[in-house]
């Protein structure tokens, strides 16, 4: 792991958390994400789910400067 990297863990998030994560405004992530629906599902709440947010970090790929824990590699896969 470099020194920059940050760990991230597959949770729930919100949008807020995500935009900050990514690094992207409201409307540039709600398009990203609009593009995946269909794998991605819609969102229960405020909150995308543990597993909606592993197909997220798959789809989009992780936010730059993050890795994810060892335990958490293989984050849960698509329908």
């Amino acid at each position: 792991m470099n020194q920059n990297q940050k760990i991230i863990r597959i949770r729930h998030y919100n949008m807020k958390q995500l935009i900050s994560l990514y690094g992207v405004g409201y409307k540039t992530l709600r398009k990203w994400l609009k593009a995946h629906e269909d794998y991605i599902g819609l969102k229960v709440g405020n909150f995308y789910s543990f597993r909606q947010v592993g197909i997220i970090f798959q789809r989009l790929g992780l936010p730059k400067d993050y890795v994810l824990t060892e335990e958490e590699e293989n984050p849960p896969t698509e329908p």
